[in-house]
């Protein structure tokens, strides 16, 4: 709908082309006036500070034609107000409030765009010792042998929907990871191959007054693990801050709070598994530097 929001300093009226919902009073728990008289709106935290309006204000909703209705701010939804749980779809309609979408009764829809011709959603809820699935499936049967064209949904059925999506996404990204893994792991292991040729004359020295190959084995190893770890600590941040972005953003576009969750355990073991990737990518360089002849290695170039 087409709103036009309080005064601006400039003295011209703040426009725009937002999202209008409407809401019968079933729905409607959180503010009493929505069972009474129709001129009452609950805006979106976003929408509201796009409008600079407050509780109280009055705004314009235009509708088809001539059609427009003077709605007065009876409340604000900010995050904070979403509802939590299984309730949440049955107080505030399909999906929890939203930061953009101005909520009006049902009636003034009735009234900006006439009577509604299709329904999108119905949420219907259970009674207690009653199988959720059997109901659905009963009234899904019902409703199409009348003519309509209707799915029920379960809140076991998006459960469902939800893990098998989040389960190809991880294959996904495990895979990606797998990739990136052997990508490195070569990358550590040509460094490694290189460290040891510049280092030829380096290792027939260290052999000379009296190094074993364990020792030089060993700090082939512990290098190639530094490096490893080094990548792990750089990766380690980067996924956490692209993940800070991430979450921002579909708070911001999407109206749902996610919170980046960063476990210290699982990022100890992160690194100890990158130091360990590492290590285990240079063993055959290391190997090869040990077993060199050190009347060979001094006489290299």
């Amino acid at each position: 709908g087409f709103v036009v929001g309080p005064t601006g300093p400039d003295g011209k009226a703040k426009q725009g082309f937002l999202t209008v919902m409407g809401l019968s009073s079933e729905l409607m728990t959180d503010f009493s006036s929505f069972t009474g008289p129709l001129d009452v709106a609950v805006l979106g935290s976003r929408i509201a500070e796009r409008l600079g309006a407050d509780v109280g204000d009055t705004i314009t909703i235009a509708g088809d034609g001539d059609a427009e209705l003077q709605m007065r701010v009876i409340g604000i939804m900010a995050l904070s107000d979403q509802p939590d749980g299984s309730d949440q779809g049955f107080r505030m309609g399909a999906g929890g409030p939203d930061a953009d979408t101005i909520y009006v009764p049902y009636a003034a829809m009735d009234r900006l765009w006439g009577d509604a011709n299709d329904v999108l959603i119905t949420l219907a809820r259970v009674k207690k010792g009653y199988d959720v699935e059997e109901v659905a499936d009963r009234v899904e049967e019902e409703l199409n042998a009348g003519g309509a064209d209707i799915t029920a949904v379960t809140y076991s059925d998006i459960s469902d929907a939800i893990g098998t999506m989040t389960s190809t996404v991880s294959a996904f990204l495990a895979g990606i990871a797998g990739i990136a893994l052997l990508v490195g792991a070569v990358g550590v292991m040509n460094t490694m191959f290189t460290s040891v040729l510049e280092r030829t004359r380096e290792i027939g020295v260290m052999k000379a007054v009296g190094a074993k190959n364990s020792h030089i084995l060993l700090i082939f190893l512990i290098e190639s693990g530094m490096m490893g770890l080094v990548g792990g600590i750089v990766g380690t941040g980067l996924g956490l801050g692209l993940s800070a972005v991430a979450s921002a953003f579909i708070g911001r576009f999407f109206s749902v709070r996610m919170a980046v969750v960063a476990s210290p355990g699982l990022i100890l073991i992160t690194l100890a598994g990158s130091f360990l990737l590492g290590a285990i990518a240079g063993l055959w360089p290391a190997r090869r530097a040990a077993k060199l002849p050190p009347v060979e290695a001094l006489r290299y170039e």
